[in-house]
């Protein structure tokens, strides 16, 4: 059995023995690395001197079982706050993982949607270009625009008709291109 030691790391010396308290061995290191801790403060939380205290007439041999049993269980107690802070420090860690995931997340759906709008933009400014609109002047567009709305709401049908005669054009426009590639590629060949 693997005997576990406060040290005095000035003089090497053994301060005490902690095979007399029952204390696992992670709560072992933890004793040793709070006292030692506990020496190098000059001001102590109430909690933290009673701990030093105890510790002091523990090592001067003058400790009854009472001191003994306080200190051990003052010290169990404060291994399970410590236990605690590394818990909610992990829970803390891990909430800002996911925050930045989520704020990655948001960050790609922004840019799709931004990509999948400049892409309805970009088709739409081509239709124009297409039928060969006859300005770029944004006032004449959107009165166009707004004209064919207006008359929509007259002519229920309208837009039912502008897309019948649109539909036909680009598919004429799309028959043209294939003619010209097919002729295209033929005198590649010959």
């Amino acid at each position: 059995m693997v005997r576990l030691y406060v040290l005095d790391f000035e003089t090497g010396i053994e301060i005490m023995n902690l095979d007399q308290f029952k204390f696992t061995k992670e709560q072992k290191d933890f004793v040793t690395s709070e006292i030692d801790r506990l020496k190098n403060i000059e001001q102590k939380s109430q909690t933290e001197q009673v701990i030093f205290d105890l510790f002091e007439v523990i090592e001067s041999g003058r400790s009854t079982k009472l001191h003994f049993n306080s200190f051990e269980r003052i010290l169990k107690n404060e291994f399970k706050k410590h236990k605690a802070r590394i818990g909610l420090e992990k829970i803390k860690d891990d909430e800002k993982r996911l925050l930045a995931n989520l704020k990655k997340d948001a960050q790609a759906k922004s840019a799709q949607l931004r990509k999948k709008r400049e892409h309805t933009l970009i088709s739409i400014g081509a239709l124009f270009d297409m039928v060969e609109f006859p300005t770029q002047d944004r006032g004449i567009i959107t009165g166009v625009i707004l004209e064919a709305i207006e008359r929509s709401k007259s002519q229920p049908q309208y837009f039912e008709q502008c897309k019948i005669k649109g539909d036909q054009f680009i598919a004429q426009r799309e028959n043209e291109k294939k003619a010209k590639s097919i002729v295209i590629d033929k005198t590649n060949f010959e």
